[in-house]
């Protein structure tokens, strides 16, 4: 069975929707996903910033000054440095109360050796985690190069996610520690582990969720008021064209508020009044005719309408009434119903020529079944043609054998197109054997 249309207008509007809110989520997300690594990058920054304003750029230059006779190739630097001395403890609180507050992973002030080598020297981190002034660390790779412009230019900078073998991934914001001199003398660096990112984008995308699904449901209930707006009109107004094709016109106006439905609405109520109007004058007419098929001497025989029809057609126009009776008068049509001879009177159109009028040439099908009503259809030895002129050839589908033309007072015709001829054929095979006998016999 084939889907309805409101069937397939929520199999095409549904999947875009879909597809919409999906596309417009990802974007969402993907932009809330870059404002909140925007929103880090700036809060490493800040605090960096923030931080090497804490400190005392010339006291830490002398702090963590080594001695000539450091061993460079050593692991650490740790031997050379107090872990306990007031100024570690002291800052070490400063830098954790501050990390907390700004909701920071690391914080800790690092200086460049060279390479990919670096070493730390205060550090704010909570007492498990601490690391002791003068641990050696070796960069991840990629950072190397901003490390150094960091320390010799004294510029800052903020990484991407880093892959730290001991720090795990982290987001790492580095600014330069400057003495009396502007001179930078090492860096301070905040990290934020990346789970903290994940932590708050997943947040992001539970809010986008939150608040997407009441949207698709919303979208949804659209949808199908806007499949039931389209339909529900179309439905009436199939409904009434199937009503009128069956002959029971709708008893209640269409009504819809879609411009374009609105319009074919008014088109079928105008047609539905024209079938209306229509069908209250052929029941007239049908009743008309039934008192002459009753009573055709009331008007006269069939003899005396053919005489009428064709004195009528010398000083006027055959009127609209007079093909009716002509062909109620004219067998086989006679046995039509009153209906469908109503129908085939309508069909037909009135033409007079004169003599000598080519009407189909030899060789061709007609294109028009020949009712004559005044005058006559000759072959090619001017023999008149009697009956239908074409029918033959018509209903055979052969070409005429001879021309056919008018003779020599010239003649009025019915005609009627083959098409519509054919079809009156087939709706009634009854005709057919009558049609074709009254096109070959002369006599008729």
């Amino acid at each position: 069975m084939k889907p309805s249309l409101r069937t397939l207008i929520l199999f095409l509007l549904v999947p875009v929707l879909f597809l919409l809110i999906g596309l417009q989520a990802w974007y969402v997300h993907n932009a809330l996903e870059r404002s909140i690594l925007d929103g880090f990058d700036r809060k490493l920054l800040s605090v960096g910033s923030a931080t090497a304003r804490l400190i005392d750029g010339d006291l830490h230059e002398r702090r963590q000054a080594l001695p000539t006779e450091v061993d460079w190739q050593g692991d650490d630097f740790t031997e050379y440095f107090d872990s306990e001395d007031p100024y570690f403890i002291d800052h070490r609180e400063i830098l954790n109360e501050l990390r907390e507050a700004t909701g920071l992973t690391y914080l800790y002030t690092q200086i460049h050796l060279g390479e990919d080598q670096i070493f730390y020297f205060l550090d704010g981190s909570p007492e498990e985690e601490w690391t002791v002034p003068g641990t050696r660390d070796t960069l991840p790779e990629g950072s190397t190069t901003a490390i150094r412009d960091v320390q010799a230019f004294g510029s800052s900078w903020v990484t991407g996610i880093l892959d730290w073998d001991v720090w795990g991934l982290v987001k790492a914001g580095y600014y330069p520690l400057r003495n009396s001199d502007g001179d930078t003398v090492a860096m301070v660096g905040a990290d934020v582990n990346v789970s903290i990112i994940q932590q708050k984008t997943r947040r992001a995308l539970f809010a986008i969720l939150f608040l997407g699904v009441p949207t698709l449901c919303l979208a949804l209930v659209v949808v199908f008021r806007i499949a039931s707006a389209l339909t529900k009109p179309i439905e009436q107004i199939r409904y009434a064209a199937l009503s009128l094709a069956a002959g029971t016109p709708p008893d209640e106006p269409l009504k819809t508020g879609v411009r374009e439905v609105r319009q074919l609405a008014q088109k079928l109520t105008l047609l539905q009044d024209k079938v209306s109007r229509q069908q209250r004058e052929a029941l007239a007419m049908e009743v008309r005719l039934q008192k002459v098929r009753r009573n055709p001497h009331g008007i006269g025989s069939n003899g005396e309408v053919k005489k009428a029809c064709a004195e009528k057609a010398d000083s006027s126009p055959v009127s609209s009434l007079d093909p009716l009776f002509f062909l109620n008068a004219t067998p086989p049509f006679s046995r039509l119903p009153a209906m469908q001879l109503l129908i085939l009177s309508q069909a037909v159109t009135q033409r007079s020529y004169p003599a000598g009028k080519v009407l189909c040439p030899a060789g061709y099908v007609p294109e028009y079944l020949f009712i004559p009503y005044k005058g006559s259809v000759v072959g090619t030895e001017g023999k008149p043609i009697a009956g239908f002129p074409g029918a033959a050839s018509i209903l055979s589908g052969q070409p005429n054998q001879e021309t056919m033309e008018t003779g020599p007072s010239g003649c009025h015709l019915l005609l009627l197109r083959r098409g519509k001829f054919l079809t009156l054929v087939e709706e009634r095979p009854d005709l057919f054997h009558d049609l074709q006998g009254l096109s070959n016999n002369p006599s008729t």
